[in-house]
């Protein structure tokens, strides 16, 4: 029979750190203040997510208009059927959208299509919806809407509603759709180092936020490289898995990480530098020494002809 070791509190790591590091407790949080990284505990966080209702209205390029309409009770959804180019995908991204910010697969034609994207849900125990409505005829302009009720009946029934945030264009729509979910499921933006980042090439932290997440949630399709997400990267699976098993301190562990490596970059270059300025002091002074000792002998032979001229008088 296994027992589940008891978390520390932030108090108590803090007091291990400073017996290790031999130091004060208030010199380490110090430390980590420097460096942004903040120490909290805190209970676990509600992270689930239930699809309510999608909405969806357009007009295909023939002029015909579509409208879906589709209510999700709780249990196990497929899409299927029986031919290509059906709409299995477009259905798929038509839930994407909104919940991840930014389309994956969507194809361009069936954008085009679209006026009004819909989608009902509950965020964290929260009667959600997003609404995106995009205008053909002003370059695929797109904005958000972001409402809550006080109840899934009254979301469904359209009572209620109180608008949370608003946004225009692809850019504000992506951040703002992402803020509010890292927000709702109590997540923070993640910094994971990369060897070969920066403009120097040599190490930066890359930042993902809530559409590398979401990764997690829509898994990508056999044959693919990447398990989770868009983006490869070392322990970034791990890390996505925290939006089903709350892992305490993973982010402060992921933050230290950073932060040490930044901390390694730093006094490598700093170090190359004093290298550098050594070689080139070292160089420099040989060049002086070199003149010192030209402008020595051309002292010496003068004062030899000085010498010589007193003796011829």
């Amino acid at each position: 029979m296994t027992t589940t070791p008891d978390v520390l509190s932030a108090e108590q790591i803090l007091q291990r750190a400073a017996e290790q590091l031999g130091i004060e407790v208030d010199e380490v949080d110090r430390a980590l203040a420097a460096a942004n990284i903040t120490l909290e505990s805190s209970p676990p966080a509600d992270r689930t997510l239930s699809i309510l209702r999608l909405r969806a209205h357009g007009v295909k390029h023939s002029g015909e208009k579509f409208t879906i309409d589709q209510p999700f009770s709780p249990g196990v959804w497929a899409i299927v059927h029986p031919d290509n180019s059906a709409g299995k995908t477009s259905m798929l991204e038509f839930l994407v959208w909104p919940l991840r910010g930014r389309t994956r697969d969507l194809p361009p034609d069936v954008r085009s299509w679209l006026r009004r994207l819909s989608l009902d849900f509950i965020v964290a125990g929260v009667p959600s919806r997003i609404t995106l409505t995009l205008d053909s005829t002003h370059g695929a302009a797109i904005t958000c809407d972001i409402h809550t009720s006080a109840s899934a009946e009254n979301l469904l029934q359209d009572k209620s509603l109180r608008l949370l945030d608003h946004a225009e264009g692809e850019a504000e729509v992506s951040r703002k759709i992402g803020a509010y979910f890292l927000d709702s499921l109590r997540m923070e933006r993640t910094a994971l180092w990369r060897e070969t980042g920066g403009q120097d090439g040599e190490g930066a932290p890359q930042i993902h936020g809530w559409a590398s997440y979401f990764g997690a949630c829509y898994l990508n399709p056999g044959g693919e490289k990447i398990l989770f997400g868009d983006v490869s990267g070392f322990s970034l699976p791990a890390k996505l898995m925290d939006l089903f098993v709350a892992i305490p301190y993973s982010t402060v562990l992921t933050q230290l990480s950073v932060a040490r490596k930044q901390e390694q970059k730093l006094l490598t270059q700093e170090r190359r530098r004093a290298e550098g300025d050594s070689r080139a002091r070292a160089s420099q002074r040989q060049v002086w020494l070199t003149k010192l000792d030209t402008l020595s002998r051309a002292i010496a032979k003068s004062l030899s002809h000085v010498v010589s001229f007193r003796s011829f008088l």
